[in-house]
């Protein structure tokens, strides 16, 4: 094995490894810094649904975005050839996704819930309008560009051009996307809610919050590569446009990333309510 294979391993590893220590760790700093993101008084029962929902979310998410990441390595190590998807990041937010979607039922595994909460609960009350304004205008967005593909001539001769029904598909992503994210999002906050406690429901409103934004974040981010590699795809217009459509991509596929790290962390959000008392069952 000569020194290029060994730094082809040893990168992946050294990554890997620094995440897994950092992303695994749920100590009571970490706790406590949470909860004051989250603008959330702790007492000892919603402690432990903090050090709880941490725990299997932080943990879900990191193997997930890890495997998305070490999968398209493994792959081309294994095989001498690039992985389909040229876009690393793609994979990592879905993998984030995923590992988000798996850890929601998980942390309620063996535990007692009691009766629930029967208050009103909508999407808005948890997630700002102006994040679910954007994950359905980047939709309309991708569907709205594959329209000007099919009105915009390709003039360069020497790169081949997309047929119409390829560029179709980042269209079709960019929709299904938003929908699948936003009925993730409307999964979790229907989800029953405990009533045995303000401070019960406070730390629920909270934990519920936070899942929604990660997925916000994960979703936002998606949808932001999607339209960056639709605005790629009109680089080859060439002079001046071309190179402000390169610079729109570059500027997007940063944007993806800062969506995704920036949604994810606790926001201090506070949960409307469509009315102020309610029955439990």
């Amino acid at each position: 094995m000569g020194v290029t294979d060994v730094v082809q391993w040893a990168i992946p590893i050294l990554v890997v490894a620094y995440v897994v220590a950092r992303g695994f760790r749920v100590d009571a700093r970490l706790i406590g810094q949470w909860a004051a993101g989250s603008g959330l008084r702790l007492t000892p029962t919603t402690h432990a649904m903090v050090a709880r929902y941490l725990k299997w979310t932080r943990r879900c998410r990191v193997v997930g975005g890890l495997a998305g990441f070490v999968g398209p390595i493994a792959y081309s190590m294994a095989t001498d050839n690039a992985f389909p998807i040229g876009n690393g990041l793609v994979l990592i937010l879905a993998g984030y996704l995923v590992g988000a979607l798996v850890a929601e039922p998980i942390q309620w595994v063996g535990r007692r819930l009691g009766p629930a909460l029967l208050i009103p609960r909508r999407l808005p009350d948890y997630l700002p309008s102006y994040v679910s304004a954007v994950q359905r205008g980047l939709a309309a967005v991708s569907v709205g560009m594959v329209g000007l593909w099919a009105l915009t001539p390709y003039p360069n001769q020497d790169v081949p051009e997309p047929k119409l029904s390829t560029f179709a598909l980042y269209g079709i992503a960019g929709i299904g996307i938003a929908v699948v994210i936003e009925l993730l999002q409307r999964v979790v906050v229907a989800r029953r809610q405990p009533a045995t406690g303000a401070d019960v429901v406070e730390a629920d409103d909270a934990i519920r919050s936070a899942s929604v934004h990660a997925l916000a974040g994960g979703g936002i981010g998606l949808l932001l590569i999607v339209v960056a590699s639709e605005v790629a795809a009109f680089t080859p217009l060439g002079g001046a446009a071309g190179w402000s459509l390169a610079l729109l991509s570059l500027f997007l596929n940063f944007s993806a990333l800062f969506f995704w790290l920036e949604l994810g962390k606790p926001r201090g959000h506070k949960v409307g309510r469509v009315g102020s008392g309610g029955a439990s069952a």
